[in-house]
């Protein structure tokens, strides 16, 4: 078997490995742990497969005649070192091609989805602090994902709190736009675009920022139990108050704005991650799990170097051939 299909093989594996065990990462590392180390890894991964397809379709492409014919080598020595069967090089080619797209069009809507949240949170802050309190029935607090940003409260969700119940909403929400937790969310989405094994990944970075924010707002107030308790109440007010989704209301913006919001996801996993001790640091699982995706990476990129290398030789023996 050829290099670049045995790196292509280990991307494949790679990205299995990490969209099948990303929900065990978050529920058994610290939050912040977990969200860095998810996207670190689905991002490498990712890179990995996309090296390893290019690698595999250009062998093909370097293998045709025509091809070799222009680039001054020859395609009998591509074809001897590099022996991809023709139908896989022109799916690889293909399958890069789509993945591409993806990807570039799930980066363009990110983009545009920060610039349309920064113009709101300009006209909400209006020169003012990023925590905004407006009146609507909405009962909801979130975090708007934009290049500065704002944590928008309802007060009529904020008056039915009691003074730690107030904190620990802030200080959630603060914590979202404080770690920038929307680009991890963002990173993991341009991951999954770029390479669909790894679609569950998304969805377990949002549930390790919102962990991520509940233990900044349990460390701010001292005590996790308070925490907990703290979450409970506001998603059951935000419940019964507005039914709301964690969106912002729709009489201010549309739904393409990216938020994040304290009471929108799996609140009883997270209240009761709360009412047991702080997890430990996993610095050696971590680490090693940072290695093999550096490692993963490191393959899928030298496979666009073997790649390289045979092209590079098989232009002299051409022109040897060739000679008088």
């Amino acid at each position: 078997m050829v290099f670049p299909l045995i790196a292509a093989a280990l991307a494949v594996l790679a990205c299995l490995l990490v969209g099948g065990t990303a929900s065990l990462v978050v529920e058994k590392m610290r939050p912040r742990q977990a969200v860095l180390l998810l996207g670190a890894a689905s991002l490498a991964v990712s890179l990995a497969a996309g090296a390893a397809l290019t690698a595999i379709a250009v062998a093909m492409l370097a293998s045709l005649t025509s091809v070799a014919a222009k680039g001054h080598w020859s395609a009998s020595v591509i074809r001897a070192e590099i022996p991809v069967p023709g139908w896989l090089g022109a799916l690889a080619a293909l399958a890069v091609g789509v993945l591409l797209c993806r990807a570039a069009v799930r980066s363009v809507e990110i983009v545009l989805a920060l610039v349309r949240a920064d113009q709101l949170c300009r006209e909400f802050r209006a020169g003012g602090g990023p925590v905004v309190m407006v009146d609507d029935d909405s009962a909801d607090a979130y975090t708007v994902a934009g290049i500065r940003g704002c944590v928008v409260i309802s007060r009529r969700l904020f008056s039915k709190l009691s003074e730690d119940e107030r904190r620990v909403l802030t200080a959630h929400e603060l914590s979202h736009l404080h770690q920038r937790h929307h680009l991890y969310v963002h990173v993991a989405d341009i991951a999954a675009a770029a390479n669909p094994l790894l679609r569950r990944v998304p969805a377990v970075v949002r549930l390790g920022v919102e962990r991520w924010a509940d233990e900044d707002a349990a460390a701010d107030i001292g005590d996790r139990r308070t925490a907990g308790r703290a979450l409970a109440r506001v998603a059951l007010l935000r419940s019964s108050l507005a039914k709301g989704s964690g969106e912002l209301p729709a009489k201010q913006t549309d739904q393409r704005i990216p938020v994040l919001g304290v009471g929108a996801l799996q609140v009883a996993s997270r209240v009761q991650a709360l009412l047991q001790p702080a997890r430990r640091p996993r610095t050696g699982r971590v680490t090693i799990a940072v290695v093999l995706s550096i490692g993963v990476l490191a393959i899928g990129v030298a496979s666009l170097e073997n790649i390289h290398d045979a092209i590079q030789s098989a232009g002299p023996y051409l022109h040897q051939m060739n000679r008088p």
